[in-house]
């Protein structure tokens, strides 16, 4: 021993080796040792060499080095399991530089040494959980002042005091999981506690969060039958007109984002806590009615107790006439917030005060806080109330249908006779709807805002049909002014028409909605109304190709709403808006192909052609006769009620396929004739070209020539496989005279220039043609010449 602890002394005064390039060998030369030693020789309780070299040995492995991290990384799992086996085995002083040891370990190697935290725990709480249990215990049940009556000079002190209580409720629930049964006689003193630190917690989010952490760990386990003397209390409406129940389930609503997990829980506790407070009644044995009539009652409670919670959560959320602070005011204040970023001077500074404290006052939060974060914060809570409100709606939809049997009982009994929301309930939603679009607003440039429109709707969706069209015909023209002065809500309508149960219920509410109410917009196409109103018909008739039933609410206002637009086009000044309504009508029956659309759209089909032609035959620009076009040639009717109307749509075929700015359009034009040559007859089609025959073929041949751009390969191959569907009728144009370019007066004689490729060109002076040949005439000479002569004048 004595000659260990003289090399092991002299190691540790050699000790600087380790902050050299030898620190590798170092380990690989001690460590293992070190690790004999330690494990080999036994604690000493006494001042003796066997004690001092374990205390020397432990000594050099505190001054072991962290860095570079990848020469210790070896041996920590080894160094940190035998300064565990140390600190539970040895005395006091060679106890304390284990300590060191693990903390500097975690300190550097956290992830590594996950596994070995909870060693380290136990044995601290083995420690010290007898004495220390009471006095935690003791110190969350003292009450402490009323917070009314604290002095505004103390108040941050009082706040220190519940956060020191709440930190000390967290402790206990962590040790719920290892000592339960040291822990299980103050169960009923915890629960008090507990129950009193949510009525009495400052209005802090850290220290709620904390608390309501805590809270939820503890109703997961079975020490929440300590709640159950207080369930007759917060059943019990107190002075101030409010359940403690409806103050706990808000606490966690607004704080924190457990919802979907704490409703199921805290029922569960109601439940369980009815039953056990009412075993060995005797009303409740005397007869099945009288148990139907408990069961009853007890539902009845809980149905009252869900609505409550839904009242609360709409206060917070949206706004309560004549009572301040509301949500709108605080997303008001967070816009001030992100605007006041941009500006300069004492403005700035009181609009930041000003909105801090009006953030604060909507939130029921402590001031002092950064505007930035107290936004975040209530970007957070809003989050967790929409998950919270899908829940709980889906709560108090299937609440009243059927109880569910209990052991020996009879068989499950229907309360009501069909599932849904009472009247009180979905008044409560529906201002649930306009308040909670307010407060959306704040997410508009959030990159999660897809997610949050989302799941809003989705608190929609899960409803019963009757209550979703109750609701959203209820407040319609309030969500309307919300999109128009937030356009990113009508992502909200896109969720609801994307999902297949509310796609049909959304789109009867808003196809109602804008025909009977919106369409006079349209004739100002620059007004945030008609751009929304133009986004909102986009999105409908979108979802009708997506599903085909969306037919049946949009049908009855096909022809209301195609009158309206053709009004529109006779009297706007600006038809933009008018004709894009247009677009989307013509575009979805075209590709859904719906007889009943068609049938509905069959009595206008005269008059809207008629219009479309005198627009074409008007002085409008590019920008409106190509919609005008493509209109034209999607006439969502079947091709037999076309057949006569056919030889007035060869114009804007032809236009179309002359239109070398516009793919698309052009694309259109081919597909429109092809599908014509392959389902008409030529004796039809044919005549039915009449003028426009030449400049049909002329068009169809000038696309045979590839152009620079993507798609004109594609184009010109569409084009020869139409002239090779038209067989001989391709080349009839050439029998006739072609139209050239001429100039009426030409002031240098007649000419005709001829180009050949690539560009080659030829001048013909025509008068001296002219006269050559008139001067054949007047000789008496050869026949021939003179027949030529006579037919190149003719």
């Amino acid at each position: 021993i004595e000659s260990k602890l003289k090399l092991a002394t002299e190691v540790r005064d050699s000790i600087e080796i380790v902050h050299t390039q030898e620190y590798q060998n170092f380990l690989k030369a001690y460590f293992p040792p070190f690790q004999t030693i330690l494990n080999e020789t036994k604690p000493q309780t006494e001042e003796n060499a066997e004690h001092k070299l374990r205390n020397v040995i432990l000594e050099i492995l505190n001054r072991l080095p962290a860095n570079p991290v990848e020469v210790l990384r070896p041996y920590v799992s080894d160094l940190i399991k035998l300064s565990m086996r140390v600190l539970n085995n040895d005395n006091e002083e060679n106890a304390h530089i284990c300590l060191r040891i693990i903390f500097d370990l975690h300190k550097n190697f956290r992830p590594t040494l996950e596994k070995e935290v909870q060693p380290f725990l136990d044995f601290v709480c083995e420690s010290n959980t007898s004495k220390f249990l009471p006095l935690m215990v003791d110190t969350i049940s003292m009450m402490g002042p009323n917070q009314s009556q604290v002095p505004s000079s103390l108040k941050a002190t009082y706040a220190d005091f519940k956060s020191a209580q709440v930190k000390t409720v967290s402790f206990l629930t962590y040790l719920l999981r290892s000592f339960a049964d040291h822990i299980r006689p103050h169960q009923d003193k915890i629960s008090g506690s507990v129950v009193e630190l949510l009525r009495t917690c400052p209005d802090s989010v850290s220290i709620r969060k904390d608390l309501l952490v805590s809270t939820r760990h503890v109703m997961a386990t079975d020490f929440r039958q300590g709640f159950f003397k207080y369930v007759d209390i917060l059943l019990q409406e107190e002075v101030d007109g409010r359940t403690l129940l409806r103050r706990i389930m808000e606490a966690f609503v607004s704080k924190f984002g457990t919802l979907r997990r704490v409703i199921p829980k805290l029922i569960e506790v109601i439940k369980e806590g009815k039953e056990s407070s009412k075993e060995g009644s005797k009303e409740e044995t005397k007869a099945d009615g009288s148990k139907t009539g408990s069961k009853l009652k007890r539902t009845e409670t809980l149905s009252k107790t869900s609505t409550g919670l839904l009242q609360r959560l709409d206060s917070r959320v949206g706004v309560r006439a004549g009572a301040p602070p509301d949500a709108q005011g605080f997303v008001s204040a967070g816009s001030k917030t992100e605007e006041s970023k941009e500006t300069v001077g004492s403005d700035k500074a009181q609009t930041g005060k000003k909105d801090e404290k009006n953030k604060c006052s909507a939130l029921y939060l402590m001031a002092g806080q950064e505007p930035t974060k107290e936004v975040s914060d209530c970007k957070q809570l809003l989050k967790i109330l929409i998950l919270g409100m899908k829940q709980l709606v889906w709560s108090l939809t299937n609440l009243n249908v059927v109880i569910p049997p209990q052991q020996g009982q009879m068989p499950p009994q229907r309360i009501s006779g069909m599932k849904g929301l009472t009247l009180e309930e979905t008044k409560l939603t529906s201002r649930l709807l306009t308040s909670g679009v307010a407060c959306l607003s704040l997410f508009t440039e959030s990159g999660d805002a897809e997610d949050i429109f989302e799941n809003f709707g989705s608190v929609m969706v899960i409803m019963e049909p009757r209550n979703f069209l109750d609701i959203v015909n209820l407040k319609m023209p309030q969500l309307f002014d919300a999109m128009v002065e937030t356009p990113a809500l009508t992502k909200i309508i896109a969720v609801l028409l994307s999902e297949s149960r509310a796609s049909m219920h959304i789109a009867d509410v808003l196809i109602t909605y804008l025909v009977g109410h919106k369409l006079n917009e349209l004739y100002t196409p620059e007004s945030p109304q008609a751009v929304l109103v133009l986004r909102l018909f986009h999105l409908l008739f979108s979802a009708l190709n997506k599903y085909h039933d969306l037919e049946i609410p949009i049908r009855p206002h096909v022809l209301p709403l195609m009158e309206a637009c053709l009004k529109g086009l006779s009297q706007a000044q600006d038809t933009s808006s008018v004709i894009r309504i247009f677009r989307y009508i013509f575009r979805s029956f075209y590709h859904t192909k719906l007889e009943s659309l068609y049938r509905e759209f069959l009595p206008l089909l005269p008059e809207t052609l008629k219009t479309f032609l005198v627009m074409l035959d008007g002085p409008y620009t590019t920008a409106v006769h190509d919609p005008i076009l493509e209109l034209c040639l999607r006439i969502p009717v079947r091709l037999s009620n076309l057949l006569p109307h056919m030889p007035r749509l060869m114009g804007p075929l032809v236009r179309a396929l002359k239109a070398s700015h516009n793919q698309e359009l052009v694309v259109l034009g081919l597909c429109t004739l092809e599908h014509w040559v392959d389902t008409l007859y030529a004796e039809f089609l044919d005549p039915n070209m009449g003028m426009v025959h030449t400049d049909l073929l002329l068009a169809l041949w000038a696309l045979l020539r590839p152009a620079s751009s993507p798609g004109s390969p594609a184009i010109a191959m569409k084009s020869m496989q139409i002239l090779g569907k038209l067989g001989g009728v391709n080349r009839s144009f050439l029998k006739n005279p072609l139209t050239l370019e001429c100039k009426d007066n030409p002031e240098h004689g007649l000419r005709l220039i001829l180009t050949f490729e690539p560009s080659t060109s030829f001048l013909v002076p025509l008068d001296r043609c002219i006269q050559l040949a008139r001067a054949t005439l007047d000789k008496t000479g050869d026949a021939h010449h003179r027949k030529q002569s006579l037919r190149f004048l003719q």
